[in-house]
């Protein structure tokens, strides 16, 4: 019980007894405990002292009284014993009496003048005790010697308190002939009416109604009155009686909860039933806004929302959070309450909390039942919340395919944005779900739709290092890339963005889509750049800059068009970043290195080697990411003809400066001279003050190599420096340099900003009631 505690009475063992000062003491303890009459009246003749007491403090007349000795105890008071000696916690010979309700003990405990009210530390006195075990006959000697009736213990309980709590209506009806204070609260605000009616003690209840008790009087906690708690507790008897007491049907607590309320909570059909007979108001909302109907279809209790829906319940009422008994129900998992709601012409599209349709919510829970339901009934499949989410966007973030192939057949837009521009693909790629991006796109999911940062499923999927996704992404947004005519192109300038040793490049346009025109010098450059549109088809990387259109093959003048990057190379990115000037955009070593491997790992897979992989030649943009470029001199590895030193000797391995045989593992040096940059910032051997021959011969050798900083992690520098080994032997494969990356990148996934994911979907996740389901 909450509201009450009692200490253990000790009656004194054997244990203790043994304890006693001496042997005679022992002897004239055991005699009273047992009942001796013929040993303790020898034994007090003898001589001993009838006051001696053990180790608990147990004097022979409180063991006497403890099991009802009444001549032994007759003969320990003739002897002068101590009647209101008390033990260690308090207790005197008359208050173990009373406990075990030995009346002739307490007759003459109380005839010798034993002090009636004299309690333990706890505040219980005899009559408390008495009271407590429901002994009447012993109640009524206490009463006879005036025991004070309205004694209250140390958490305010008087006797009628306690008798009340265990239903000794007996003794109750002793204690009310006696004038005890029908109304006296405890410490913490309690009635006798409020704890038998807490007990559901149908016959203490009616005594106390006909003592005239207060039957609104209420808790001081809660402001809970007895017909909120016997409400809450199904006590339907005891509801009875205080509603003929004509208690307030429609009292509010602290928290606005009414007994129907309460009683809502716990599914107390009877109970229901009663108020609602006794005028209670089915409307009355708790100050959350919520109704007794709201409450039942949260819970599930069928039975009482018919009760409620027959007494004119407001189906479509909106708690102050928004929600209608619908939402609570759909949201909850209660079907069959969403089934009879809905029978009833509950507003199935009428949104809830931020916005929410109910369909919204079970989506959100989970609840394909329901979801089904629904649908049937004409939920708005495509009805977005505040924020713009929609329910296929919802059971997309879920991974719930079965829910969103039920989303998809009931007619939800696959390509319907939210605020910030995300569809259900986007959501998908970026959460890495292969299975699920297989089935938006089987329904047709535009690919194409970038979010308002310009951010398309693409990008995101390369940015969280999803390498499936990102590449079936590709492949459809080049299947799907619609044939561009040369006379379609706009030259947007005459001046050059970019020229190389034997090539140039314009900017254009496309219908709204910049581009780059990409063209030669002269004749010198031709075969150069149609091999970079053949690498480039033939790669067909995510990782690598995309090629959109070529023109004039086999002619004097062969032009290629592709993807434009509006940011500039990664170089002069760095130096920026070196020199503490602001960028355009930002961009993570891991983000870049893990572009660059990958597209490295693509070209080797297709038998390439890229030969002149530099920070130059890696091109930044805000709608396109991070792509991998100047593919003009890269050649299909061939044992036999790749001996050719190529590329710019700041990135060129050891073995290619020897002009001998090299591999793919000179990409991969040069993969490292770039993670040198991404970490310092400079470029390679900015420290070095050699001449350009005495340094190619050292790096020839192996002598030098860049290098990074001292703060760098770990695990980058052995990276790095597995790259940069002298022996190609030993460097890593492409392969295994995005195995390093990708784990690093399921680290860092911890930390991406995904705010959107959980602040956007944050008012889906709900506890409605968790205060009143505590309470009650």
């Amino acid at each position: 019980m909450s509201w009450f505690w009692s200490r253990k009475v000790c009656v004194g063992g054997s244990s203790g007894v043994a304890n006693a000062r001496d042997t005679q003491d022992v002897r004239l303890a055991q005699a009273a405990k047992d009942g001796n009459l013929y040993d303790v009246t020898k034994l007090l003749d003898a001589g001993l002292d009838p006051n001696s007491f053990d180790e608990e403090g147990h004097s022979p007349l409180y063991l006497a009284a403890a099991k009802g000795h009444y001549a032994v105890a007759s003969v320990l008071l003739q002897a002068r014993a101590d009647i209101n000696r008390s033990d260690r916690v308090g207790q005197t010979p008359l208050l173990i009496a009373a406990w075990y309700g030995h009346d002739k003990v307490v007759a003459i405990l109380l005839q010798a003048r034993a002090d009636v009210n004299k309690g333990r530390r706890d505040g219980w006195t005899p009559l408390h005790i008495a009271s407590f075990n429901g002994h009447a006959a012993v109640v009524s000697l206490l009463l006879q010697a005036r025991a004070d009736i309205n004694r209250i213990s140390k958490v305010g309980q008087t006797p009628l308190h306690i008798a009340a709590w265990n239903g000794h209506d007996s003794v109750v009806q002793l204690l009310l002939h006696a004038r005890a204070d029908v109304n006296k609260n405890d410490k913490a605000g309690w009635t006798p009416l409020y704890v038998a009616s807490e007990k559901g003690h149908v016959a203490v209840v009616a005594l106390l109604i006909a003592a005239h008790a207060r039957v609104d009087q209420r808790r001081g906690c809660d402001a809970w009155t007895p017909l909120h708690v016997a409400a809450c507790n199904g006590y339907a008897a005891v509801v009875s009686l205080l509603l003929q007491a004509s208690a307030d049907v429609n009292s509010t607590s602290k928290a606005g909860w009414t007994p129907l309320h309460l009683a809502a909570v716990k599914g107390h059909a009877a109970v229901v039933s009663l108020l609602l007979g006794a005028n209670a108001n089915v409307n009355q909302t708790d100050h959350e806004g919520q109704t007794p109907l709201h409450i039942a279809a949260e819970k599930g209790h069928a039975p009482l929302v018919t009760l409620l829906l027959e007494a004119d319940a407001d189906i479509n009422i909106k708690s102050r959070g928004g929600m209608t008994p619908l939402c609570m129900a759909a949201f909850n998992g209660q079907e069959a309450i969403t089934s009879m709601l809905l029978s009833c012409n509950a507003d199935v599209n009428l949104p809830g909390t931020d916005g929410q349709s109910p369909l919204l919510l079970a989506v959100t829970a989970g609840h394909k039942g329901i979801v089904g339901m629904l649908l049937v009934a004409g939920a708005d499949v495509n009805g977005a919340n505040a924020h713009g989410y929609t329910p296929l966007a919802r059971a997309t973030m879920n991974g719930d395919s079965v829910l969103v192939e039920m989303l998809l057949a009931g007619g939800a837009d696959v390509n319907q944005t939210d605020k910030d521009g995300r569809t259900a693909i986007f959501v998908a790629s970026s959460k890495g779900d292969d299975p699920m991006v297989d089935l938006l796109l089987e329904a047709h999911a535009d690919v194409t739709i970038a979010n308002k940062a310009c951010e398309s499923p693409l990008q995101v999927a390369i940015k969280h290092g999803y390498r499936k996704i990102a590449q079936k992404l590709h492949s459809i947004l080049v299947l799907e890339a619609p044939k561009i005519e040369l006379d379609e192109i706009e030259l947007l300038s005459e001046q050059p963005i970019g020229r190389g040793g034997q090539g140039i490049v314009y900017k254009g346009l496309y219908k709204t889509t910049e581009v780059a025109i990409k063209t030669v010098f002269d004749k010198e450059g031709i075969a150069a750049l149609e091999i970079e549109i053949e690498n480039i088809i033939r790669c067909n990387s995510p990782y690598i800059i995309k090629l959109l259109a070529a023109y004039g093959l086999h002619t004097n003048e062969p032009k290629m068009v592709l993807e434009y990057m509006n940011s500039g190379n990664l170089r002069h990115y760095l130096n920026r970043k070196r020199d503490g000037l602001p960028v355009a955009l930002e961009f993570s070593t891991l983000q870049i290195a893990w572009v660059i491997a990958n597209a490295i790992c693509d070209l080797h897979e297709k038998n390439l080697l890229h030969r002149d992989l530099k920070s130059d030649n890696v091109l930044l943009c805000s709608k396109n990411y991070i792509k991998l470029a100047d593919l003009g001199i890269s050649r299909q590895y061939d044992i036999h003809t790749m001996t050719s030193a190529v590329g710019t000797w700041h990135w060129i391995a050891p073995e290619v400066f020897d002009g001998g045989h090299y591999d793919f593992s000179a990409d991969v040096y040069s993969f490292g001279v770039i993670l040198t940059e991404l970490e310092t910032y400079q470029r390679p051997y900015w420290n070095v003050h050699l001449g350009q021959m005495t340094l190619i011969d050292q790096v020839r050798n192996g002598v030098l190599r860049p290098t990074l900083s001292a703060k760098c992690d770990e695990w980058y520098r052995q990276l790095t420096e597995a790259c940069l080994r002298h022996d190609p032997a030993s460097r890593p494969k492409a392969k295994e340099i995005v195995k390093c990356l990708e784990g690093q990148i399921a680290q860092s996934r911890k930390f991406i900003d995904r705010s959107w994911e959980t602040a956007s979907f944050a008012a889906m996740t709900m506890v409605p009631l968790a205060n009143l389901a505590r309470a009650a």
